[in-house]
């Protein structure tokens, strides 16, 4: 039996089953409110170490990481058991790709201060960076336990637990952090994702929907929104979402791929052969070698059905 034997739609919905929910990519808690507060701590004795991670939080701030990481070194020779000094340069050396050094600096936080939610919090992002899923879960559950109401820990925990498999845990978690910061986009744009893998086709676009309310500029929501769309039989909607998420990025692989193969559903030869050679391109610049296999098999394969009488 070929795939020549069946009819056109067929072939193509078989195509379409490669479309897959492009995953985000862990979007860190935002640091920032919680930087700003410890770094305006008062101080009795307003020390030398605690204005020198003063002025490293106003750094990091600014963008400023370099000069926010010099100051921190500086903090932390003056009084090498500042807790809060240590969870800040974390933080910095992880944002800098030093993953090993901001482990480092993360577990020295928690030593002086056991108590410290954001400490492991952070540490949970650099194990999963790291690829120590569990232990980022370990710290994630210590983050919540010390804050129950750190939305960025159940956001962070959320993914962790899809990373591991566990789609019913991670809806529970993005329902709490939505609970308790409903303006987070990513939350509700990762619970969509969640959603649509447990068959909820209408809350995910639901989901979704909120998500680009919250944040027109989030690509990824639109790629995905258009993945639902399609699921619900709305390819036009489908089309324009997807057209949306390469407006807002360019190149962004899985748009073109998942355009392509809608075009091709929608008979548009020549466009889903172009958005399937610049999907397999952009595949191949990311060194995402089996996406990049997997659009030159679309590519083939519609190729062939496209040219049926």
């Amino acid at each position: 039996m070929t795939w020549m034997a069946w009819p056109r739609g067929v072939v193509l919905g078989a195509v379409v089953g490669c479309c897959v929910l492009l995953a985000a990519p862990l979007v860190q808690a935002d640091p920032l409110p919680n930087v700003r507060a410890t770094a305006k701590k008062p101080d009795s004795a307003q020390s030398p170490a605690t204005e020198y991670m003063q002025r490293a939080a106003a750094h990091y701030l600014a963008g400023n990481k370099q000069e926010a990481l010099d100051d921190l070194n500086q903090s932390i020779v003056l009084n090498p058991k500042l807790a809060d000094a240590f969870w800040i340069r974390g933080i910095v050396r992880n944002d800098l790709g030093d993953k090993q050094g901001a482990l480092d600096d993360l577990n020295q936080a928690i030593v002086l201060n056991p108590k410290l939610a954001e400490a492991f919090n952070n540490r949970g992002i650099v194990r999963r960076g790291l690829g120590d899923k569990q232990g980022a879960l370990d710290d994630l559950n210590q983050a919540i336990a010390l804050d129950p109401q750190h939305a960025g820990a159940f956001y962070l925990r959320g993914i962790v637990r899809y990373d591991l498999g566990d789609k019913q845990g991670a809806l529970v978690d993005y329902n709490q952090a939505i609970a308790l910061n409903p303006k987070n986009a990513e939350a509700f744009y990762l619970r969509g994702i969640v959603r649509r893998g447990l068959g909820d086709k209408q809350g995910a676009l639901d989901d979704l929907n909120q998500a680009i309310v919250l944040n027109p500029k989030l690509a990824e929501a639109f790629n995905n929104r258009g993945v639902v769309r399609k699921d619900l039989g709305d390819k036009q909607g489908a089309l324009a979402d997807y057209n949306q998420a390469i407006a807002l990025n360019p190149k962004h692989a899985a748009a073109f791929f998942n355009r392509g193969i809608l075009r091709a559903l929608l008979g548009d030869k020549q466009g889903a052969f172009a958005d399937l050679e610049r999907a397999k391109q952009l595949y191949f610049e990311q060194g995402n070698l089996a996406k990049y296999q997997q659009a030159i098999e679309a590519k083939n394969l519609a190729s062939q059905v496209l040219s049926r009488p």
